[in-house]
């Protein structure tokens, strides 16, 4: 794990470290079986904005984003606004999210749903495979070297991996353990604040080493125009606080994804 964290994300890791302390079960032998949706193919196969629409309750950075409401609800108008695929967020503590959110979606769900939580341990990887993910949320920074490693057993698994990075040395690894997504995340999450132009900056280094890399650009999108200025430099985007807060949230989805 890398020891070079610091602020509210070394305070997420030792919580989810702590967390996966507890997991016990022999996940191995409770694999279920069902269809993965590829969320790299829904990408690359949208004729629009292709938007990874998300479903959190709270932040760090933004408090009470929306009160809770049936999580079945959202992603059906997720889905009918035409979203390429949704991000549930996990983790209860910070975000008021929770694993059976994504199980209960995904019985309904006819898009990929991507697990997104602090990935620390591998046992968490069998725990995104059982509660119905398509794919998983790595973030480069938390897991350094390790992080091939953990692709590896989510390819394993037949999940498909974002991995989220914020520097050049952070895209190298993504780019040399085979990343199906990489996530440039516009948010420091050391000190939460946001910087659009990070997307813009890291995405021309991602290209000129790997052509063919998938780019979704994380955070920071409030109104469907701020897209605009972003779309030549990524394949998607992943939007969670302005629709959340939207009072239509089909109409939201619609906006971001038509612009």
């Amino acid at each position: 794990m890398n020891t070079d964290i610091n602020g509210f994300l070394s305070e997420i890791v030792r919580l989810k470290e702590a967390e996966a302390a507890g997991i016990d079960m022999p996940y191995e032998f409770m694999m279920p079986d069902y269809k993965v949706k590829s969320l790299s193919g829904a990408v690359l196969n949208q004729n629009r904005n292709a938007v990874i629409a998300e479903i959190k309750f709270r932040s760090p950075s933004g408090g009470e984003i929306a009160p809770s409401s049936d999580q079945k609800d959202i992603a059906d108008e997720y889905i009918r606004g035409g979203c390429t695929a949704i991000s549930v967020l996990t983790d209860e503590k910070f975000f008021g999210g929770k694993k059976e959110y994504l199980t209960e979606i995904s019985r309904i769900s006819t898009v990929p749903l991507l697990r997104k939580d602090f990935i620390v341990d591998e046992k968490q990887l069998y725990e995104t495979k059982i509660i119905g993910a398509d794919a998983v949320l790595l973030i480069a920074k938390i897991l350094g070297g390790k992080l091939p490693e953990f692709k590896e057993t989510a390819s394993a698994l037949s999940l498909e991996s974002l991995i989220e990075v914020r520097t050049e040395e952070e895209a190298d690894l993504a780019i040399s353990c085979g990343a199906e997504i990489i996530g440039i995340n516009n948010r420091d999450l050391t000190d939460m604040k946001i910087n659009l132009n990070k997307t813009a900056e890291l995405s021309a280094y991602i290209r000129d080493e790997y052509e063919e890399a998938v780019i979704i650009s994380e955070s920071g999108y409030n109104f469907p125009k701020d897209l605009a200025a972003m779309k030549g430099y990524c394949n998607g985007f992943l939007i969670g606080s302005s629709l959340m807060k939207a009072k239509n949230r089909r109409e939201a989805v619609e906006g971001f994804v038509c612009v």
